[in-house]
């Protein structure tokens, strides 16, 4: 790669020779690990409980994005999907980054699990010990979970980092029995290109609802989720880059800035689960509500918190006495238009039919509206909305019970 600087978001790049790519190329954008950028983010300064030094990511390792090439032209290649992390030559060369040809001999495409419920045993185990999970996806392309239900699972739905384009819709998590000791996660998500729609983690504490894992390199969409649990939508550790968290419900969020479990914590988490430092680059919540947020700046990177309605919290690094830059706040406590961002950008890019197919009926840059799924959280709808899907049942009803 050729470039000076490559800003986040960018769809194409140039490299010294592009005699050997063609369109319909599949390969992997190679983003190195270097001393210097480490060193601007503070990460080599992390330190355990014990005094040792700690190591948030390996020199001489790579962050990878998996990408097809679109078009070629001149020393140009644009991708088919934008990269969700910067490029800076004065911090990653050498070596710099690469683009290289790859083959995934069995990888899986087109598959799903739709129209399912599994309910297991209520136990509260350690994490270290089994635990009965919900949908596992590893070496997946082009796959899809909709309209699943889950009870008294724990690590209910992991996407590894070897998917790409996968959506859950309208997946919902219910806890019967509160977890004791380090949090499990009803969402994980690494891969690229995830997309999780009208889905849920309630009922009895314990839980994270939604992480982000290690290395992740997006865009991936978390729209409309809903969390009764006593935590939030977090970055858990070492650099997931470019999730967009666009109209999340999380009311019972705590003042959780050490722990993480404010509703929103885009953070660096310092010395936490040894060394998970920076966890989160290029991060936005659109129009979240819930009661606190933690949205912090990495050097050479940027978080926002835009139409947010929640308390913002500032602080240290956990583990040391380093204060943590806050990132950016834009229209703190008064939600913003267009009411979905993600929306927005569908209906910009293919039209409102587009945004139709993805169950959200009205105009392009209306209000984000649920459309009638059965297992969908009863208080996403208006009550309007919610009479016209289940005209059968009385509203005050099934939203009382939808609060247990």
């Amino acid at each position: 790669m050729t470039d000076a600087y490559l800003p986040s978001g960018s769809l194409s790049l140039a490299i010294d020779d592009t005699s050997d790519f063609s369109v319909g190329d599949i390969v992997l954008i190679e983003r190195p690990v270097t001393a210097a950028w480490i060193s601007s983010l503070g990460m080599d300064l992390l330190v355990g409980s014990n005094g040792q030094p700690q190591t948030w990511l390996a020199v001489g390792s790579t962050i990878s994005t998996d990408r097809v090439i679109a078009a070629v032209s001149g020393n140009q290649l644009t991708l088919d999907a934008p990269l969700s992390d910067s490029f800076d030559s004065a911090l990653l060369n050498p070596p710099g980054g690469t683009v290289v040809h790859y083959s995934f001999d069995g990888r899986i495409s087109q598959v799903g699990v739709e129209h399912l419920s599994v309910m297991a045993p209520p136990l509260n185990v350690d994490i270290t010990q089994p635990q009965f999970t919900g949908l596992t996806m590893t070496a997946v392309l082009n796959g899809w979970g909709q309209d699943l239900a889950f009870q008294d699972t724990q690590n209910t739905v992991t996407i590894g980092g070897n998917v790409k384009q996968v959506t859950l819709d309208t997946v919902n998590v219910v806890h019967t029995v509160t977890h004791t000791g380090d949090r499990m996660a009803d969402f994980g998500i690494s891969g690229t290109q995830i997309f999780v729609n009208q889905s849920s983690s309630t009922g009895s504490p314990g839980e994270w609802p939604f992480v982000t894992q290690s290395r992740v390199t997006g865009p991936n969409v978390v729209l409309n989720f809903f969390s009764s649990q006593q935590a939030g939508i977090s970055a858990h550790q070492r650099w997931a880059t470019g999730l967009l968290a666009d109209n999340a419900q999380l009311p019972n969020a705590p003042n959780g800035y050490n722990g993480g479990t404010t509703g929103i914590s885009f953070s660096d988490r310092g010395n936490h689960g040894s060394g998970q430092g920076w966890a989160m680059g290029w991060g936005v919540a659109w129009n979240v509500t819930t009661p606190w947020l933690v949205v912090q700046m990495p050097a050479g990177a940027q978080n926002w918190c835009i139409g947010c309605v929640g308390t913002p919290l500032s602080g240290n690094e956990p583990g040391s006495n380093r204060p943590v830059a806050d990132g950016i706040y834009d229209s703190l406590g008064a939600p913003v238009t267009p009411a979905s961002l993600y929306l927005a950008q569908m209906c910009d890019r293919l039209g409102p039919s587009a945004v139709a197919n993805i169950g959200y009926s009205g105009a392009c840059g209306g209000p984000p509206e649920p459309a009638c799924h059965k297992r969908a959280v009863p208080t996403l709808y208006t009550r309007a909305k919610y009479e016209q899907c289940e005209p059968n049942v009385k509203w005050a009803l099934r939203k009382r019970r939808a609060l247990f």
